[in-house]
C-alpha cells in the first residue's frame, strides 16, 4: 500500500502544477503594463449588456404615444415602471424576510445525519504473545440519525434580534416611501419643465412669425423711404435672433420630454404627448402659519422616520449585545440506528445493529471570548450615538428645506401679478406703437424695440407659472406631504 501512496503522490503533484500552470497563463483578467492604455476582457461579448439576459417580461404598462398624459397618469406610470420603485420595494421586502429568518430562531432545529466509515488499525503487542509484535483490526460503522437542537431560553437575545429585523423592516418601509416621494417630485418637476419648454417653443414660434411681419414692413417702408437704414438691420437682426431661438426652442422642448420620460422610467424617447400648462392656473392656498409646516415635515418626512426606526434598531442591538453575557439554556437530542463491527486480522465479523438514542440539557455561560462580546456591545452604543447625531443633523435640513420651499413658493406667488401686469402692459405698448407706427407717428425702431418688451414679457409670464406650479410641489415634498 506504501509503494501505490508512493505513486500517486507525484501523479498527484504533477495535475495540481498543471492545473496552476494553466490559471497563470490565463491572462485574460491581466490588467495592462502602463496605466495609460484602457484595459479590455479577452471575451468583450461576456460583459456587454446586449449580450446579457434580458429580465423576464412582467406586467409593467408601457408608453401609449397616442395617449396625452396628465401629471397623475405620468406619476402612476412612473410608479409602476421605474426601477428605482421596484429597487426600494424589493429592498423592503428583504428587510421583511429578515423577519422571518429572525424569528425561525425560536424553533428547534432537526437535521438528519448520515455517517459511515471504515477503520483499519495496527495494535502493539508484545512479541512473546503475537509474533509480529503488532495485529491489525477492522471497524466498520453506520448511524443515520436524526440530531435535536432547541435554544429554550437566551435571556432575551432572540427577541432582541426579532425587534431589530422588524425596526429595520420599518426603516426599509420608509426608504421605499422616500422613493416614492422622489420620484414623484422627479416627474412633477420634469413634467412642468416640460410644458415650460413646449410654451417657450410656442412662444419663439410667435415671436418668429411677428419679427417676419416686422421685417416685411421695415423692407416695404424703405423701400418707400419711410424707415431708416438702421431700422431695416435691427428688423433683420431681430428676425435672425427670432429664427435662432425658435430653432433653440424646439430643440430643448424635445430634451424636456426626452427628460420626462427618463424621469418616468421608461426607455428616454421625445413621443410622449402631455397635456398642456394652462394660462393662468388656479392657485391652492399657502399656509400663513410656517411653524404649522415645520412641525408637518418633522413628523411625516419618511427620512426622519427612517432614523428613527434606525434608532429602534440599534437599542434593540444594544439590548443583544448585553444578553450575550447571560447564559443560554439549551436542550439536544438524537436517536437512531446504529451498526457497529469489527474483525481481528482474518477472524470472522462481529457487528451489531440496534437503535442510539440520548437527550441532554445544558445551561452554557460565556466566561471568556477575547473581549468579544464588549466590543459588540460598544459597537451598538456607538451606532446609536451616530444615529442620534445624524437624526439631529437631518431635522435641521429638513428645517431648512422647508423655509426655503416655502419662501420660494410665497416669491412666486408675488411675482405672478407682476408679471400678469406687464405682459398686459407690454401688449398694450406693442398694439400702439404698430398703430402710431401705421399713422406715422411712430418709428420702426419704436415698434422693434416694443415687439422686443412684448417677447420678454411673455417668456417671464411662461417662467413666472412654471415657477408658481414647481415650488408648490417642492413645498409638499419638503413638508413630506406630497401626495402620489
Amino acid at each position: 500500500m506504501g509503494t501505490r501512496v508512493n505513486r500517486l503522490c507525484p501523479a498527484a503533484a504533477a495535475l495540481l502544477s498543471l492545473l496552476c500552470g494553466c490559471a497563470a497563463l490565463d491572462g485574460s483578467l491581466e490588467l495592462p503594463d502602463s496605466p495609460a492604455q484602457a484595459w479590455e476582457p479577452a471575451d468583450t461579448n461576456e460583459y456587454s449588456v446586449l449580450s446579457y439576459p434580458a429580465p423576464a417580461e412582467d406586467d409593467r404598462p408601457a408608453l401609449d404615444p397616442d395617449h396625452v398624459y396628465s401629471l397623475s397618469g405620468l406619476i402612476d406610470l412612473a410608479l409602476q415602471c421605474n426601477p428605482a420603485t421596484r429597487q426600494a420595494w424589493l429592498e423592503a421586502r428583504q428587510a421583511q424576510t429578515a423577519v422571518h429568518a429572525a424569528e425561525s430562531a425560536f424553533y428547534p432545529r432537526l437535521d438528519a445525519v448520515l455517517a459511515a466509515g471504515h477503520e483499519h488499525i495496527p495494535l502493539p503487542l508484545p512479541e512473546v504473545v503475537f509474533p509480529d509484535g503488532y495485529f491489525y483490526t477492522d471497524i466498520h460503522y453506520g448511524r443515520p440519525e436524526i440530531q435535536f437542537n432547541w435554544v429554550l431560553l437566551d435571556f432575551g437575545r432572540r427577541s432582541a434580534v426579532v425587534e431589530g429585523a422588524k425596526h429595520l423592516t420599518a426603516a426599509a418601509g420608509f426608504s421605499f416611501n422616500a422613493a416614492l416621494q422622489d420620484i414623484g417630485f422627479r416627474v412633477s418637476e420634469t413634467y412642468y419643465r416640460a410644458c415650460v419648454a413646449d410654451r417657450y417653443r410656442q412662444v419663439m414660434q410667435a415671436t418668429h412669425k411677428e419679427s417676419a411681419m416686422m421685417l416685411s414692413r421695415a423692407e416695404s417702408a424703405r423701400e418707400q423711404g419711410l424707415a431708416t437704414r438702421l431700422e431695416l438691420l435691427e428688423a433683420r437682426h431681430q428676425h435672425a435672433r427670432a429664427s435662432f431661438d425658435a430653432a433653440a426652442a424646439a430643440t430643448a422642448a424635445r430634451q424636456a420630454r426626452l427628460d420626462l420620460t427618463a424621469a418616468v422610467g421608461i426607455a428616454p424617447t421625445p413621443d410622449i404627448r402631455i397635456e398642456r400648462l394652462s394660462e393662468n392656473p388656479p392657485l391652492e392656498p399657502l399656509e400663513d402659519d410656517i411653524q404649522r409646516l415645520l412641525d408637518e415635515a418633522l413628523a411625516n418626512r419618511p427620512q426622519l422616520r427612517g432614523i428613527v426606526a434606525e434608532l429602534r434598531m440599534a437599542e434593540a442591538g444594544i439590548r443583544e449585545a448585553e444578553a450575550a453575557y447571560l447564559p443560554q439554556l439549551v436542550v439536544t437530542g438524537n436517536g437512531g440506528p446504529f451498526y457497529n463491527g469489527f474483525n481481528v486480522e482474518d477472524s470472522d465479523r462481529i457487528s451489531t445493529f440496534e437503535m442510539e438514542y440520548g437527550a441532554s440539557v445544558a445551561l452554557s455561560f460565556n466566561l471568556f471570548d477575547g473581549g468579544l462580546s464588549r466590543h459588540r456591545l460598544d459597537q451598538a452604543q456607538q451606532l446609536r450615538e451616530s444615529l442620534e447625531n445624524e437624526l439631529i443633523l437631518q431635522k435641521n435640513r429638513v428645517v431648512q428645506e422647508v423655509w426655503t420651499a416655502y419662501n420660494s413658493c410665497r416669491t412666486a406667488r408675488e411675482k405672478r401679478a407682476s408679471a400678469e401686469t406687464l405682459l398686459e402692459t407690454a401688449q398694450n405698448v406693442y398694439d400702439d406703437a404698430v398703430q402710431s407706427q401705421a399713422r406715422g407717428l411712430a418709428t420702426m425702431l419704436e415698434v422693434l424695440q416694443a415687439h422686443q418688451a412684448l417677447h420678454e414679457a411673455r417668456l417671464l409670464k411662461t417662467s413666472v407659472d412654471a415657477e408658481i406650479a414647481i415650488t408648490a410641489i417642492g413645498l409638499k415634498r419638503a413638508t413630506g406631504i406630497l401626495d402620489l
